[in-house]
């Protein structure tokens, strides 16, 4: 099972005083918005004018100008540009200390964010210190941690997993998800990210009643918060069925196999390469169940359905 790990990032992350309400905050809601709708050429001219207005009326030593730095990081973040988005996040972070102290919890929210970008560059020696940071600051700060704190524990974790330190990495995975349950519940579409992240590492070590166990409530999860045709039920009915077919359950496996097919195939078209996968998948079911005529005929649609992606990439 390909690991998928999709990184959270906190755009707005502070408050501004209401004495300072003005045309920052106008222009850092603009930002936010523009950002989220993905009109990252509109939002890198809002984030760098209110830069240059955070420095002429609040001082390079601001929140504001820290912020604003946070707001142009975060496009070169987005954009795969991590050696620009780098030194900006630093500068702010160099800020905050100044302002509040190294244990504040706008200090950590710093490291996390430049924790996250030495992350991506494959630089966890200075990922890591980050991270740990960050979290010792959230622990000493509960009442200002909370998400925060899941949000780091989850980016260590990763690190940990890729790396191979899986012990360590399940202990934080399982505290990540642990503070999202009791913020949003047990069955809030927001844990859906941290459940899915600890089943695979159960996945992965061969633990699979926890993972059928946390995959399961994925699932409904989805189904709470999604109509039928959502990507969401055909990835977690597919990685479902994958935990049930390593345990033998192969009627179940191959009931949310197709489950998953039909979805994807309505979503994504029948020659997509998602709707291969899972029916190659679904084939070395059919085939421990002995159904040879399922598999081979299941097995010739992915061929014709290859052989019609390439003449189509031909054509294009």
């Amino acid at each position: 099972m390909k690991y998928a790990f999709l990184l959270f990032i906190a755009i707005s992350l502070f408050v501004i005083p209401a004495a300072h309400a003005a045309s920052w905050d106008e222009m850092n809601s603009e930002f936010n918005r523009l950002y989220v709708g993905g009109q990252y050429d509109e939002a890198i001219k809002v984030a760098q004018d209110n830069l240059t207005l955070a420095d002429t009326k609040y001082g390079k030593g601001s929140e504001q100008y820290a912020a604003s730095l946070d707001n142009v990081a975060l496009l070169s973040f987005a954009r795969g540009k991590y050696a620009e988005a780098e030194p900006l996040y630093k500068e702010a972070l160099a800020i905050r200390e100044k302002l509040y102290g190294k244990e504040s919890p706008r200090v950590a929210a710093s490291l996390t964010s430049l924790g996250k970008l030495y992350f991506l560059q494959g630089n966890n020696d200075d990922a890591e210190p980050c991270f740990i940071h960050a979290i010792a600051i959230y622990r000493k700060s509960p009442s200002n941690g909370n998400l925060r704190l899941a949000d780091a524990l989850g980016n260590l974790a990763e690190m940990y997993y890729l790396q191979g330190r899986y012990n360590e990495s399940e202990l934080l995975y399982k505290e990540a998800l642990a503070i999202s349950e009791r913020v949003y519940g047990p069955y809030a579409a927001e844990i859906s990210l941290s459940i899915d992240r600890l089943a695979e590492l159960y996945f992965f070590h061969g633990k699979y009643a926890d993972a059928q166990a946390l995959y399961e409530r994925n699932l409904k999860i989805c189904e709470g918060t999604h109509t039928e045709n959502h990507p969401c039920i055909s990835a977690s009915s597919a990685k479902l069925a994958e935990v049930y077919a390593a345990q033998g359950k192969y009627p179940q496996a191959v009931a949310l196999y197709k489950r998953a097919l039909s979805i994807y195939k309505r979503i994504l078209g029948e020659n997509h390469p998602r709707v291969a996968t899972v029916s190659l998948q679904l084939v070395g079911v059919y085939r421990k169940m002995g159904q040879e005529r399922n598999a081979n005929a299941l097995e010739n649609e992915v061929q014709k359905m290859r052989a019609m992606a390439e003449g189509d990439a031909l054509k294009r």
